[in-house]
């Protein structure tokens, strides 16, 4: 499989299991009638092991199951909460899919928190569904995140910020004081430093590092630390 293939809407993608494994489509790609695997916008096709997904140029999100996301609690129930992610609607969240949550021991949510959340369902034809616990029923880093100070970057620059190969947050945060970011897929991320002097810097060392080519990341980093030596 070409990992830069580009690929049109309607195009019947041929992908051949491998080691056995299921092979588990991401956003971009449906299973149609007949099982084939159908492309449903325009992008480039990737792959982790025998995960697949289609990367393309989008400003909304479009909610895809296991995927984790930033959103702002914007009204709640009784038993719910709406939470707005970027997408076409609300999301629901319930008050139960928190770790340790009961029906008498709710979670503290209040409109405008920040939540990071993982989507249970993303389909189309429903309201995507939230839930702040991982398969094993842990927090494991999900719910309310406190403080901080969030930002929205484009969706391609979230994806390639979480992926595995990328190295800008990692060697970064070798040179400057300890910071704690979270990337939601749906392009928002959070960031929690110790001054507003460090949160103008990283957010703008993020910017910036949109522009820049993964084989440059080393370079660009340097040439910050340079511009502003305070921080270092």
């Amino acid at each position: 499989m070409i990992p830069s293939l580009k690929i049109l809407p309607g195009d019947e993608i041929e992908i051949k299991r491998k080691d056995g494994k299921e092979i588990v489509i991401g956003p971009g790609l449906r299973k149609d009638s007949q099982n084939s695997i159908v492309s449903m916008k325009c992008g480039v096709l990737k792959k982790k092991e025998n995960f697949f997904w289609l990367e393309s140029h989008q400003k909304r999100y479009i909610p895809a199951r296991n995927e984790f996301v930033i959103g702002i609690a914007v009204s709640k129930s009784a038993e719910t909460i709406k939470v707005d992610i970027g997408s076409s609607e609300y999301a629901s969240l319930s008050f139960l899919a928190f770790e340790n949550a009961t029906k008498r021991n709710k979670p503290n949510v209040e409109i405008g928190d920040l939540i990071y959340c993982r989507v249970l369902t993303g389909n189309k034809d429903m309201e995507p569904e939230l839930v702040c616990i991982d398969a094993n029923g842990k927090a494991n880093g999900l719910g309310v995140l406190k403080d901080g100070f969030m930002f929205k970057v484009d969706l391609e620059l979230a994806r390639r910020l979480l992926a595995g190969s990328n190295q800008f947050l990692r060697q970064l945060s070798k040179h400057v004081p300890p910071f704690e970011i979270t990337i939601g897929l749906n392009g928002r991320i959070w960031l929690k430093t110790n001054s507003c002097k460090q949160t103008i810097f990283l957010v703008d060392a993020v910017y910036q590092y949109a522009a820049i080519a993964e084989s440059d990341t080393e370079n660009f980093i340097k040439n910050l630390l340079k511009s502003d030596q305070s921080l270092e």
